[in-house]
């Protein structure tokens, strides 16, 4: 038993990465020997559709405190009620949390309550906590809207050894946070504001250089190639025990012209500017040049918007200035006035006044004069010395949010489309150990994450392009052999592509460790399509440690793709682990990425164009979601996926030769069920006989389920595969009862407390796991299973438990893509009978739903062919048919009944 806690002591060093003498972030990723598990506490709408945030009138968060009774019987802060968005028990971590009020409200105040106490350990304002920057609370590991384009978070570790509740004073938030459970017999101390940090941060301030501690063992193979049109090469092959380290890689066809972020103080006024600037008086052409800001992220009517001022030179009247263009990406553009040479000629120095007259306020970063297109002078507006020196002053200076800002100037179309073809066109696939179907095939805008719309300067630990380098630095080991490959599916021909290949010997166990592996799609969704965009779908045991999309639509419309909401689903659950608030939360920043385009250790978006076109990355170093059995990472497109989508993505993962078997399910409330599993509860449980929906993407259709409310416990039998390396339950219940929260033994022992915050009265059925450390299962075939009720103001509620077996497998298992359903549904208008056709086995049922959602009637699906539905029974009216495939609703299609 001492070598289980042993294990887990050591285990929760390399998960805290507190440990200075662990590798890098990068190295550890490979290392599939943990059996945490990871999930998203957020302020997500129960309901299933997109008011994402605390309000008067939701109910989306834990619990609420009136005058913030927290274990503290006199309350805090004058009375003011504390909102829970976060409540957990330990032994746990917190990894990351983001959070943004709307309005931006600085002085919303929030508190962590470690381990039950009643003196908040944080007890800070917004400002304190992301915009002061006071240790320990510093960059790069907590930021702020200007660096992370509108969000606010942080990425510092911190331990849980009992509870944690964090609370708001304020309504109107949006918030997320990821928590790690670890093995419930791990030992933790709480997180203190003394912890060291320092290992986090020397990592993350490798961003943008080789990240490894390895660098002297490291082997590098370069190579300089051709690739003609429609060619693939094998770029480099090794064979034996080592490790890809690195891919380098550069291309001189792309052009990086209008790349570099620039950042820029500036002044927006509505009276008149006023500056000295020298000039050649002889020239022929004189040309005054502005940079200017032309932000408007959440104006609709951005490109109606202008400018309009009159230039004045040595006081006399130059002309009117008009200057439009406004957009919601790179921001910057340079505007021209020509000035009049009857102003100019035989002088050296022009007085220059810019005055407002009307429309959007005159934004002024930076001034040129141009003479014959050769600057002689220039004045830096928001710095003090350039200021001084062009004797530059401002009346009627307006207030505006950002003073500064880091940003690109545009690329003309004709780039843009050249830098698309080759990001988007030029594959690398990547064959690990003998494997026929590569474990990464993707193009290179992708791979190196930085889009695939147009070439950019981006840094990210793994990934990233620097001047027109690009690099992934992720571990990838294996055990025979490797083969790289170049294609390229364009027409154009790619002369001198330079590449470097680093390999290190390989010293990871293949027991413990994964192979690196890419998953790839690219999908329309359409309004009508009901169904969350695929971002990944991997069978096998893992973890999930990155994302890459890019995703646009055709039109402008309020409300776009970015309003859907990410749904992580682990190891066959029907409910995801993951739900979040919003697309460009999930990526760490807020209000469609209010600022534009920026790039950091973990999250970013590279890449912006028209209205909703944007390429987006996040990283999970820090924060690795695990699974045992499969992952499926899926995103809406729009508030509940009904807005267009052109999505591209690419998600990256480690997965092992290891699997979780399904070993045993009982059924409560199913007589047979209970008398095979033996299971007994008092007799005052209240029966259940749930109608309602799931939590995620299911949240439309109502499923019946049976089950008991338990007030004090429930025992039962459970088979389990005696080879196993730990037990993990999943649980369906009824989440409409609040703060759910059992005591669990196994064979009489204490394993721990198993909470389910919160609750949803509207989409009410719910699965959760919880995990049983090996040390209570191993060698066993089955376990005596008692939950007792810990919370008197609730019930604890049963309606089904999975029990599946860790074990190990002779065979790898490779990521592989859900096979498509070819279908017909017709006729969409009828007075009787639907017909529906399908190609696929894998269809399980149809069944159809009225307008409301209800389900009535299923038709279980063993063959393909066609099969028909008739509907004269019912009244005339609208109704949806759903296809499911392995239980999950893969398509829904409209359909009207007229009698």
């Amino acid at each position: 038993m001492g070598l289980f806690k042993l294990f887990n002591l050591f285990l929760l060093l390399e998960i805290c990465f507190l440990n200075t003498e662990a590798q890098s972030l990068l190295q550890n990723l490979p290392k599939i020997n943990d059996p945490s598990f990871s999930f998203l506490q957020s302020t997500y709408d129960r309901t299933g559709l997109n008011v994402d945030a605390i309000q008067n009138y939701t109910s989306n968060y834990y619990e609420v405190i009136p005058q913030g009774k927290v274990n503290n019987p006199n309350g805090t802060d004058n009375g003011k009620k504390e909102y829970v968005i976060c409540k957990i028990n330990g032994p746990a971590i917190l990894e990351r949390f983001w959070m943004v009020t709307y309005p931006y409200f600085l002085t919303a105040r929030l508190r962590f309550y470690f381990d039950g106490e009643s003196i908040p350990r944080i007890n800070k304002t917004f400002n304190e906590l992301f915009l002061a920057q006071n240790p320990p609370f510093v960059k790069p590991l907590v930021q702020n809207i200007y660096e992370s384009s509108g969000g606010f978070w942080s990425y510092i570790q911190m331990p849980v050894a009992k509870s944690l509740i964090v609370t708001v004073d304020t309504a109107a938030l949006f918030s997320q946070f990821n928590v790690r459970q670890l093995a419930r017999d791990t030992i933790v101390q709480s997180y203190t504001l003394a912890q060291d940090n320092s290992f986090l941060i020397n990592e993350f301030n490798k961003s943008g250089t080789y990240p490894k501690n390895n660098s002297g063992q490291l082997s590098k193979d370069s190579f300089n190639v051709n690739l003609g049109p429609g060619q693939n090469i094998e770029l480099f092959s090794k064979s034996g025990n080592f490790i890809i380290d690195g891919i380098q890689l550069k291309l001189p066809q792309l052009d990086y012209s209008y790349s570099a972020f620039i950042k820029d103080n500036g002044n927006f006024h509505k009276g008149t500017s006023k500056f000295t600037l020298k000039i050649n008086g002889s020239a022929d052409s004189v040309l005054l040049i502005k940079r200017s800001n032309k932000s408007y992220n959440l104006k609709f009517n951005f490109r109606s918007l202008s400018e309009n001022l009159s230039v004045l030179v040595d006081n006399q009247n130059a002309g009117s200035w008009k200057n439009s263009k406004y957009r919601t990406y790179r921001y910057w553009e340079n505007d021209t006035f020509k000035i009049p040479g009857n102003l100019y000629q035989n002088k050296s120095q022009l007085t220059l006044q810019v005055k407002y007259t009307g429309g959007e306020a005159c934004n002024e970063y930076y001034y040129w004069i141009s003479c014959n297109n050769i600057i002689t002078d220039s004045v830096d507006v928001g710095t003090a010395g350039s200021e001084a020196a062009h004797s530059y002053s401002v009346t009627n200076l307006q207030a505006t949010l950002v003073n500064e800002i880091n940003n690109r100037y545009n690329s003309p179309k004709s780039v843009k489309q050249i830098n698309k073809q080759i990001l988007d066109s030029v594959y690398i696939s990547i064959f690990f150990d003998d494997e026929s179907v590569p474990s990464v095939n993707a193009p290179l805008g992708l791979f190196f994450a930085a889009g695939v719309n147009d070439a950019a300067y981006m840094k990210s630990i793994p990934c990233g392009n620097i001047n027109g380098e690009f690099y992934n630095y992720f571990s990838m080991p294996f055990w025979r052999n490797t083969r790289i490959v170049l294609e390229n599916k364009s027409h154009r021909q790619l002369n001198n592509i330079t590449a470097n290949i680093l390999t290190s010997v390989n010293n990871y166990n293949k027991e413990e460790a994964g192979y690196f592996k890419t998953f790839y799609n690219k999908d329309l969704k359409t309004f009508t399509d009901s169904t969350d965009y695929l971002v990944a779908n991997i069978n096998g045991r893992g973890r999930y440690v990155g994302t890459v999309i890019e995703a646009e639509q055709v039109s402008d419309t309020f409300f776009c793709w970015l309003e859907g909401d990410e749904h992580i689903y682990i190891d066959d659950a029907k409910t995801p682990v993951f739900i979040g608030t919003g697309t460009e939360d999930y990526f760490n920043s807020t209000f469609y990425f209010f600022l534009d385009e920026y790039s950091l250790q973990q999250n970013g978006m590279t890449n912006s164009d028209d209205f909703y076109h944007k390429s987006m990355y996040r990283f999970h170093l820090t924060d690795p979601i695990n699974f045992n059995k499969n992952i499926a990472f899926k995103i809406e497109h729009g508030d509940y996926n009904n807005k267009l989508g052109i999505y591209h993505s690419l998600a990256f993962v480690y997965v092992i030769n290891s699997k979780s078997i399904l070993t045993d399910s009982l059924d409560v409330g199913d007589n047979n069920s209970e008398q095979i599993h033996q299971y007994l509860t008092p007799s005052n449980k209240i029966l259940l006989n749930k109608n309602s929906s799931y939590e995620g993407e299911k949240f439309r259709y109502k499923f019946r389920e049976n089950g008991y409310a338990v007030t004090d416990s429930s025992e039962f039998i459970v088979n389990i595969n005696a080879n196993n390396k730990g037990v993990r339950l999943l649980r369906l219940f009824d989440y409409a009862y609040r703060n759910q929260e059992a005591k669990v033994f196994v064979d009489d022992s204490l394993v721990g407390n198993w909470l389910n915050a919160g609750f949803n009265d509207t989409c009410s059925l719910r699965e959760e796991y919880f995990v049983i450390p090996a040390k209570f299962t191993y060698q066993k075939s089955n376990l005596k299973i008692k939950c007792v009720n810990v919370n008197p103001n609730s019930k604890w509620t049963e309606l089904n438990y999975k029990v599946y077996s860790v074990t190990d497998s002779s065979v790898v298992t490779f990521i592989k893509e859900q096979k498509k359903v070819s279908y017909k549904i017709y006729p969409n208008l009828t007075n009787d009978k639907i017909n529906i056709e399908t190609d696929n086995l894998s269809v399980s049922s149809i069944m159809l739903f009225n307008q409301a959602g209800k389900l009535l009637k299923t038709v279980n699906h063993h063959q393909s062919g066609l099969t028909t539905l008739d509907l004269a029974g019912f009244a005339s009216g609208t109704y949806f048919i759903a296809i499911l495939q392995q239980d999950k609703i893969v398509k829904t299609e409209k359909v009207i009944l007229v009698h």
